[in-house]
């Protein structure tokens, strides 16, 4: 090859889409997903990066539905706060008054948190006084008008009991509103049964997975991951090539890439019927003929290294994924890859810039695009050709 310029990447868990991927599967027309176990973890639809659930306390209000949703688990709301409360009024006139009421009930596994008696009353005397206790705590005030009084409850249960003195009081009416939290006990016990509810729920839809697996091989005679070991080399290639291009750009890179649209909007008639836009296609191809251009792809060179590089939280998956080809298993299993691809020649200087940078910027790419170095497209066939059909021994182009 000479010298010149090479690039050289470490990818961690080259084949981690690739096996995402592998794990959905269309079978008799059917789409059959493989549903991943949430202790290896789902994506967050409400951030970034992906969440998981391993125990039961670990769900809350926050989470619980977006679990339930994943696999379709019919699961009970969480014990949010209850409201309870009851209305009293009685007369006093000259005298005092003395009464109590036990009909306030809290609901079974929760507690009074606290309470608001709201008063309204109207005295005949300066000196007429109510005094209102509600469980364990005095609601109290003397002169004529209304009042709102709020007192936290210590955490009573059961019968809330509310009693009620007045004093020279020729009218007393009162409402009593009592906040209430469910007891831990309750909380421990509607996450054991939500946790089980979805842990039975994702066992049912492997089991579907598995099972239409299973009619497959039967039926069709599918082996489900065997592919000619030719196709895996390039499988593994173009995996490689992928995450290199990242390493060398933004994050978000891939993102900018839609010109293709599947909107049923468009076409009401279809579902996702496919169509691009003209301006997008032309301006995304550009910056696709820019990183195509630049590196010799077809030259790349790779190793890899083993399952305990990678995420430890996923070694026992990664251990245990396999293919009947042992060169592509080494791919599944790879915990890093190292990739060494040569900078194609004419280029050096605008790689060098583009990796300084990582922002390719259009006026750039329609340059490498239409400059005289860029990648010819009978080269890029025939490197294509070769790739896909070596010469054979004897032939033109082969060589020892």
């Amino acid at each position: 090859m000479g010298s010149g310029l090479l690039f050289e990447f470490m990818v961690p868990e080259p084949a981690a889409f690739h096996i995402f991927a592998k794990a959905r599967k269309s079978i008799k027309g059917v789409f059959v997903e493989k549903p991943i176990h949430p202790r290896i973890g789902i994506t967050n639809p409400f951030g970034a990066g992906t969440i998981t659930l391993s125990h039961a306390h670990e769900l809350d209000m926050s989470n619980y539905k977006v679990w339930a949703s994943a696999y379709g688990a019919t699961v009970e709301p969480y014990p949010e706060d209850l409201v309870i409360g009851k209305a009293y009024n009685t007369n006093g006139g000259a005298n005092t008054v003395s009464s109590s009421d036990n009909g306030l009930k809290i609901p079974e596994g929760y507690y009074a948190n606290t309470a608001i008696v709201i008063i309204g009353r109207e005295g005949s005397l300066l000196s007429s006084n109510s005094y209102i206790q509600v469980g364990n705590q005095w609601f109290g005030k003397g002169g004529w008008g209304s009042w709102i009084i709020t007192q936290s409850m210590n955490q009573m249960t059961d019968v809330l009991p509310v009693s009620w003195n007045i004093y020279y009081e020729n009218m007393l009416s009162f409402n009593v509103e009592v906040n209430c939290k469910a007891t831990n006990s309750k909380i421990s016990e509607w996450q054991l049964k939500t946790f089980k509810s979805i842990m039975d729920a994702y066992q049912r839809k492997l089991d579907e997975f598995n099972n239409a697996v299973s009619e497959a091989q039967v039926s069709q005679g599918v082996f489900i991951d065997g592919n000619n070991p030719l196709l895996n080399r390039e499988i593994e290639r173009t995996e490689l090539r992928k995450w290199c291009i990242q390493l060398m750009t933004e994050n978000e890179f891939f993102f900018q890439f839609d010109a293709m649209k599947h909107e049923k909007e468009q076409y009401p008639d279809y579902d996702n019927y496919p169509y691009f836009d003209n301006c997008e296609a032309i301006k995304e191809g550009h910056v696709v003929k820019f990183i195509e251009s630049i590196l010799d792809w077809h030259l790349m060179s790779y190793f890899l290294y083993p399952y305990f590089y990678g995420n430890r939280n996923r070694w026992v998956e990664i251990y245990n994924t396999s293919s009947n080809d042992p060169l592509h298993t080494s791919f599944l299993q790879a915990g890093f890859a190292r990739v060494v691809v040569p900078v194609r020649l004419g280029f050096e200087k605008v790689a060098m810039q583009f990796v300084e940078t990582g922002i390719i910027n259009y006026e750039t790419a329609t340059w490498v695009a239409n400059s005289d170095e860029a990648i010819d497209a009978s080269i890029e066939l025939e490197q294509n050709a070769l790739a896909q059909d070596p010469p054979q021994p004897g032939a033109a182009g082969y060589a020892d």
